[in-house]
């Protein structure tokens, strides 16, 4: 991406605001952060410059990646994957009456995490990633952003790996609403052994084809009874 096209695309989530602050980052090293007031969320919205935070912002708030009709409103919501928060402020706004279990295992991500939905009640962060067992993992960094695209690999930073089931029983929920994952490939373990999906009623789910091919037909194929339907990089399913 070129200065030019960094800019407008700054311009376009952030406005002006966004402009100056990529400009004095770039000559000056900060600032560090920029704050966003998008009209649905009622708290002001950190974003760390340089990073996935802005692109994510604009994924989830302009274009609308998440916003899809279930058939219930969801009292037990699990984003998988949370990174700084965008997707866990969506869903505590749209639906204030869920439980959001908002789970993201690299360290600034989580503290991001915590800034952004600190004045949520309904929304409980867990630091650890979602995986076929529990376990110490090391994630390191895939892309040449900051804070963008961490994956499982053999060297990085430790965290705990965690199932679902585990997950489920740490938080006190019987069953899960909803459940978005975005974890960077990581879905090919943990639908090793999805003994958990009947405790499950929808899934909004990115795959990694590009890293972990095949992913998408295996659970395209466990989960053939469910209605689905893509929207962006997103596939959708939910139970009939």
């Amino acid at each position: 991406m070129s200065f030019r096209e960094g800019l407008a695309g700054y311009y376009r989530l952030c406005g002006l605001k966004g402009v100056a602050a990529i400009c004095s980052y770039r000559l000056l090293g900060i600032p560090k952060e920029i704050t966003v007031h998008p009209a649905c969320v009622r708290t002001p919205v950190h974003l760390r410059i340089r990073t996935s935070d802005v692109s994510v912002y604009g994924d989830i708030f302009l274009g609308e990646e998440y916003d899809f009709p279930l058939p219930f409103n969801p009292e037990t919501i699990v984003d998988g994957g949370a990174n700084c928060g965008m997707a866990t402020l969506l869903f505590a706004t749209k639906y204030p009456q869920a439980k959001i279990i908002a789970v993201e295992p690299e360290p600034s991500n989580y503290s991001v995490l915590l800034k952004n939905t600190n004045r949520y009640p309904n929304v409980v962060p867990i630091q650890a990633a979602l995986w076929n067992r529990d376990c110490r993992l090391t994630i390191g960094k895939e892309h040449y952003y900051d804070k963008w695209a961490f994956r499982v690999s053999d060297t990085g930073t430790e965290v705990n790996g965690i199932t679902i089931p585990s997950l489920m029983r740490a938080t006190g929920i019987k069953s899960i609403d909803l459940l978005k994952i975005d974890i960077e490939g990581a879905e090919a373990e943990l639908f090793e052994k999805p003994d958990w999906l009947p405790f499950v009623k929808a899934m909004a789910i990115e795959f990694h084809e590009s890293v972990r091919p095949g992913c998408k037909a295996k659970v395209d194929n466990i989960c053939r009874d469910s209605r689905s339907w893509q929207r962006g990089e997103t596939t959708f399913y939910v139970r009939q």
